[in-house]
């Protein structure tokens, strides 16, 4: 199964942000969700909403919701490693 990833205009303007190179290790971390899906390690409740934090292996803070039974992943926010 494949899973869609979808990011959000919020989260478009975060990658808009970053430097090229920056985007592209993003893009590439967040294209490896499409197949094995994402992460969802570090869940948490905004005003009834499940959502996860989770760093890639490049550092970056991504904060996410996900619909299980369409394997669909929305990416609400980007932000830059600490120091990065």
């Amino acid at each position: 199964m494949s899973w869609q990833v979808f990011v959000r205009a919020t989260a478009g303007a975060d990658l808009e942000n970053l430097d090229e190179g920056d985007r592209q290790t993003l893009a590439f971390e967040l294209f490896g969700w499409v197949e094995s899906g994402p992460p969802k390690e570090t869940r948490r409740d905004v005003l009834g909403v499940e959502m996860f934090d989770d760093s890639t292996p490049s550092g970056f803070c991504v904060t996410y919701v996900v619909d299980e039974d369409d394997e669909r992943v929305l990416v609400v926010r980007i932000r830059k490693p600490q120091g990065g």
